[in-house]
């Protein structure tokens, strides 16, 4: 999908992680945000904040680093496609 889309790095929610903890995946180029903020998934309070290269889970408790999120080079863009329009 990244390489089809040209994009260095993806945010997924939807499937809840179970301990309610933001995740880290493939290198920095997946991210798992789904921590459960309903009631019924424990009300896991999280966001996620993507600065200078860096990836950090800001929880109650405070924020936590995971590391660097900078994927060594965006993809080249697949021929035929084109940029999406914002």
């Amino acid at each position: 999908m990244l390489k089809r889309y040209g994009a260095r790095r993806m945010v997924m929610g939807h499937t809840t992680n179970r301990d309610g903890k933001v995740k880290v995946r493939f290198n920095g180029k997946a991210l798992l945000i789904d921590t459960g903020l309903s009631t019924g998934y424990g009300r896991n309070l999280a966001a996620l904040e993507l600065r200078d290269g860096k990836v950090n889970a800001l929880y109650r408790e405070g924020p936590v680093t995971l590391g660097s999120v900078e994927p060594s080079a965006a993809p080249a863009r697949p021929t035929g496609t084109k940029p999406r329009k914002k």
